[in-house]
């Protein structure tokens, strides 16, 4: 794939004239229709965007990169320009200590950091430690490059019986590179299987039914279509072989209804997902599993 030999660094003159010849026929129209044919660079800066997202776009032909930016330091660490590989934010600002603590906490230390939270002195004094690093709650790993790789929120990660850390986040994205799930939400059943609750892609579920004379007529109608969930089944087992075998899902739920961002939902409005609110509101949609 050319974009793949591009991260490599060894595109041949051929896979370079296939690929200037897809992008000005197919991939620059699509762009050009929904306004991002001029852009030069995009830059994410929440948590890692799915594989399969970041690799569609950088096919399209845009400068996608990301970076790793928290509140009380401002840019941690961020990738060149120049479409970057997936899979990391590239090396720490020179101006910022970064260490991995031992259990995978990204830890920042500088001069220039805040100095304290606004009516909270009680949360300062956790959050630094004796030796004046900052936690930032966010979890990560260098990687052979030396490059940061963000691995998620430490409330986002558990640990299996064998000790093993899983990161729920990372399980989500890699569901989320689908086409036709729109949001995962893990979680632990009562057996402390691995348990995801989807909702799908409305629009590409859809699309794939009337291919396949699936008959519906809204979408609570087709997230029960045995035909749908027995395809969405096929799109988590292709993420399970991307898992170590203690970190596979072991059942799932299409969720009947799409998730609204908000107070009363498990997804804020910034995406995050509440894992307590999720088992709760879902709880009897779990249970009956067993």
């Amino acid at each position: 794939m050319y974009i793949k030999k591009h991260w490599n660094g060894n595109p041949q003159l051929l896979s370079k004239l296939i690929y200037f010849i897809c992008y000005q026929l197919v991939f620059r129209p699509i762009l050009s229709k929904i306004g991002f044919d001029k852009l030069k660079i995009i830059i994410s800066t929440g948590l890692p965007i799915p594989p399969g997202i970041f690799k569609l776009w950088q096919i399209y032909g845009l400068n996608l990169v990301e970076i790793y930016t928290i509140s009380e330091a401002g840019i941690v660490a961020g990738q060149k320009s120049g479409f970057p590989k997936q899979g990391d934010v590239g090396r720490p600002s020179s101006y910022l200590e970064v260490k991995i603590s031992p259990d995978k906490e990204i830890l920042i230390r500088n001069n220039s950091l805040f100095e304290y939270y606004w009516d909270n002195y009680e949360l300062t004094k956790r959050v630094f430690d004796s030796d004046g690093w900052f936690h930032t709650g966010d979890l990560g790993e260098w990687t052979s490059s030396g490059n940061l790789r963000i691995l998620g929120h430490s409330q986002d990660s558990i640990k299996n019986p064998n000790g093993e850390v899983i990161y729920l986040s990372y399980i989500e994205n890699l569901l989320k590179s689908s086409l036709y799930i729109n949001e995962a939400i893990i979680l632990r059943d009562k057996k402390n299987d691995l348990f995801a609750l989807i909702e799908i892609n409305f629009e590409t579920v859809s699309d794939w039914a009337r291919k396949k004379g699936v008959q519906f007529t809204n979408y609570t109608n087709l997230t029960q279509n045995p035909e749908i969930i027995k395809f969405i089944a096929s799109e988590i087992e292709n993420a399970n072989k991307n898992l170590p075998v203690n970190n596979k899902i072991k059942n799932f739920r299409i969720l009947s209804k799409e998730l609204i961002p908000g107070e009363e939902g498990p997804i804020t409005y910034s995406r995050k997902i509440n894992r307590f609110l999720a088992f709760e509101k879902y709880k009897e949609l779990i249970e009956k599993i067993y």
